[in-house]
């Protein structure tokens, strides 16, 4: 499993993701620094179509090892759309008037 977050969450890269912000707390943000949000949404985290790509990107996995854990992703996908929340979230916001 270590390699399986390794690469997802691109870790050891030089720019590896890091959640910073909730939906509330980067609202709060915004406010505070003169903007308004004008749409929040939440975004597949791993989309379906680039799981298997995203996870045979370098030789971290076995491909067989990939293979059995796409459905793993599309299970937590179908999840996340449930609760209306992912690790990956698209704000929209402009200065307040």
């Amino acid at each position: 499993m270590a390699g399986v977050i390794k690469r997802l969450w691109q870790s050891e890269y030089e720019y590896p993701h890091r959640v910073y912000f909730n939906q509330k707390s980067l609202q709060s943000f915004l406010e505070k620094n003169g903007f308004e949000v004008i749409k929040a949404t939440y975004l597949a985290e791993v989309p379906n179509s680039t799981v298997i790509n995203r996870l045979l990107m370098d030789n971290t996995i076995p491909r067989w090892q990939a293979l059995l854990l796409v459905p793993v992703f599309y299970c937590i996908n179908i999840i996340e759309k449930i609760r209306r929340k992912s690790d990956a979230m698209l704000v929209l916001a402009r200065r307040a008037p």
